[in-house]
């Protein structure tokens, strides 16, 4: 060590340059003869420009000068020092063990030496562990492999530069970093013909990044045939081709990121992984038996983007369970095979879930992590047109829970729902959900919010233990979706459970059109703190149908041709109906019963009653509504089918003041019966006593004391 420090650095330098005489090199001469005129073209094909897409060859050269680089020893812009492993000893007959020759070879090459090593055609046979550095290059010419036998490990932390052919074969193992530039699964024989096997190959190439800190693996335009789940590891980026399908041909799903019976916990188990491209076909006209297709939990940091997934039998496209910090964007989920008895018309496309040992029974920790920070963006949920496959049932949601776990900060964005059986998207228990930008086309509802019932599966805790008591989800946001043409169900609802109510909801500014027979376009029950703002809707039973509701406020809405009511509130209390415009109620425009504490101010009722005429009122409160106000309104009649009353209020009300209403009724535009109640209104005299204000019948107008209670 002494001697090598004193060392100048001029005889260092001497030294480098006069490598190729100390180390011999390949000459051209050689390299024609090894590798013919097709490994010249290979050469310059896939020699210079292969593996991780780093080019050596110079614009407009020739194939003579990037295969050997004019005056250097290796290709043009190669590193220093370029070897034939046939002339340092390796056979590649297959037959002969090749690996001392290369560990002699690489001996040679001094510690942290860049170098090439070139592998001509051939079977270079691997007998012990072998390992190629950082520092290095190997480029395989076309039929050249290396073949470790059972129990070599060979390990490649090499930059590699290959043509889609196979470079791997035999027992042993490869494993590395691979230079960290991309991978084939063609180096491990994959053929993407649709008729060889080809889940060995992606799956050894996808086993690499359990050796290493991340991969890169790209599948050429091809059909793949798989005959078994694939598993992916952390760290890894795996991208399809524009044209690549990976075909099921097997009872089970596509791909997991993980291992069978692995105990990953929380966040932990395997991510920092991207999903790309290409078509996931589930084949189920073959192979029907129930699947989900990619499988993730307990994952961190993942991504799926620009993927079609086609026909899943029962299950969903994608499950995301226990996992946080996930992206699903600009894919197709199309095509879904119900169970044949029609149990499983709910299964969403993307399920978003919790770990429970029904849930995700394959592998991880049942430790209640909830899954969080999960958008959905700019997707198509649809049919494929596959015989005996619909559009999916479900299109982003979930069925099941944990007591005492919440999944959270959800956002489902600009997302197109076509003709799905069940809700476009369930939030069942989830807190914090943005729901924005989506259409919905002939879907059986639009978005629900909802929570399990009591003594469920769902009121289990993680260990199992029933806890009896629902609970639901809170702070949803679901703004600017166009909802047309439900078949079964809600546009939109928002529903609790018993007496535990789904709380912090805003609904605003959403379009809903044409929904199922006899279903309200905008439902709320067993709710608290709703705000439903600015949303237009048209052709439905009601607008707003409200149910044990309290602390709603119903604004700004435009609802128009609705069967019944415009507007209902039932059971409730803490309402505020402000400024909506209610046209052609089919029965009362704006309609209130069992009601404590309201405030209906600045409504536009025209045309109630228009299914009809002559027996509903444009507002009516009826059946204990107490201590409210309604002022300000406008309620206007149709030229032929007229509302009754402009205003009705039935005996068995209590304290309510009206005032300052324009109305109009074919009876009467004022029918009030209650005792208690009347139209006028209070001032305060400046000692602040206060003081009743109405008119008698004459035109009068009177003053008394307000009452003490």
């Amino acid at each position: 060590m002494e001697h090598e420090s004193r060392q100048p650095y001029v005889e260092q330098d001497k030294d480098i340059q006069s490598n190729h005489l100390t180390k011999p090199s390949i000459t051209r001469r050689k390299l024609l003869a090894a590798m013919g005129v097709t490994g010249v073209a290979l050469a310059a094909k896939y020699l210079v420009n292969a593996g991780d897409g780093a080019a050596y060859a110079a614009e407009g050269s020739s194939v003579t000068n990037n295969v050997y680089g004019g005056t250097h020893s290796g290709p043009q812009g190669s590193r220093a020092g370029w070897f034939n492993v046939r002339e340092h000893g390796a056979e590649g007959n297959g037959q002969k063990d090749d690996a001392q020759a290369l560990t002699r070879l690489l001996q040679r090459i001094d510690n942290g030496e860049k170098a090439t090593l070139y592998f001509p055609r051939g079977s270079y046979r691997i007998g012990s562990d072998l390992s190629f550095a950082s520092t290095l290059d190997l480029r395989f010419d076309n039929g050249a492999s290396l073949v470790p036998d059972a129990g070599a490990a060979v390990t490649i932390d090499a930059h590699l530069y290959a043509g889609p052919a196979a470079i791997f074969a035999g027992a042993g193992t490869i494993g590395g970093s691979m230079g960290k530039g991309r991978l084939y699964p063609q180096w491990w024989g994959a053929r993407g013909d649709g008729v060889s096997d080809d889940t060995q190959p992606i799956q050894k190439a996808l086993s690499v990044a359990k050796s290493t800190n991340g991969v890169s693996i790209f599948l050429m335009n091809g059909v793949y045939k798989v005959t078994g789940s694939l598993r992916i590891y952390g760290h890894t980026r795996l991208e399809l081709e524009h044209n690549t399908v990976i075909q099921r041909f097997h009872n089970d799903s596509f791909l997991f990121n993980g291992d069978p019976g692995g105990q990953y916990g929380g966040y932990e188990g395997h991510g920092h992984i991207i999903i790309e491209g290409g078509c996931w076909d589930g084949n189920v006209t073959a192979y029907p038996d129930s699947f989900a297709g990619l499988n993730i939990a307990h994952g961190r940091c993942i991504t799926i983007r620009n993927t079609t997934i086609k026909d899943i039998s029962w299950g969903h496209a994608v499950e995301i369970n226990s996992s946080s910090d996930v992206i699903i964007e600009h894919c197709r989920l199309i095509g879904f095979m119900n169970a044949p008895d029609g149990s499983r018309n709910y299964a969403e496309a993307v399920q978003i879930d919790v770990p429970t040992s029904s849930s995700f029974p394959w592998y991880g920790k049942y430790d209640g992590t909830p899954s969080e920070n999960i958008t959905v963006r700019s997707c198509y949920f649809g049919a494929s047109g596959t015989p005996g496959t619909t559009a999916w049932g479900g299109g982003v949601g979930n069925h099941t829970a944990i007591h005492n776990v919440w999944t959270r900060n959800i956002k489902i964005v600009d997302n197109t729902f076509d003709r799905l059986g069940y809700w476009a998207v369930r939030l069942f228990k989830f807190n914090d959900c943005l729901v924005t930008g989506n259409t919905m086309y002939g879907c059986g509802g639009g978005i629900v919010i909802n929570a399990p019932g009591a003594n469920t599966e769902s009121t289990k805790d993680k260990d199992g233990v029933q806890r009896s008591t629902p609970q639901t989800g809170a702070r949803t946001l679901i703004t600017d979706n166009i909802i047309v043409c439900t078949t079964l169900y809600e546009g939109i609802a928002c529903t609790g459970s018993g007496d535990v109510k789904v709380e912090h909801a805003v609904i605003a500014r959403n379009l809903i059109t044409d929904v199922a027979l006899a279903k309200t376009s905008i439902l709320i029950t067993r709710s608290r703190n709703i705000q439903v703002t600015g949303n237009q809707v048209a052709r439905t039973r009601r607008g707003v149908y409200a149910e044990n509701t309290f602390d709603l406020m119903v604004n700004d809405n435009q609802i128009e041709e609705t069967d019944y009511e415009g507007i209902w509130l039932a059971k409730g209390g803490n309402y505020f109906i402000h400024g909506n415009m209610l046209k052609r109620s089919g029965r009362h425009g704006l309609y209130l019963t069992e009601t404590d504490g309201f405030e209906v101010l600045g409504n536009i009722i025209d045309s109630a009653s228009y299914k009809e005429s002559g027996v509903y009122a444009g507002i009516k409160l009826e059946n204990a509504v107490m201590n409210g106000a309604v002022h300000d309104n406008t309620v206007r009649m149709a030229a032929q089918a007229q509302n009754r009353y402009g205003l009705e209020i039935t005996s068995n009300c209590t304290r309510i003041e009206t005032f300052n209403n324009v109305l109009a009724g074919a009876d009467k535009p004022y029918m009030n019966s209650s005792a208690s109640s009347g139209d006028r209104f209070s001032l305060f005299a400046p000692s602040g006593s206060r003081y009743i204000i109405s008119v008698d019948n004459a035109g009068t107008l009177l003053a008394a004391p307000a009452p003490t209670a």
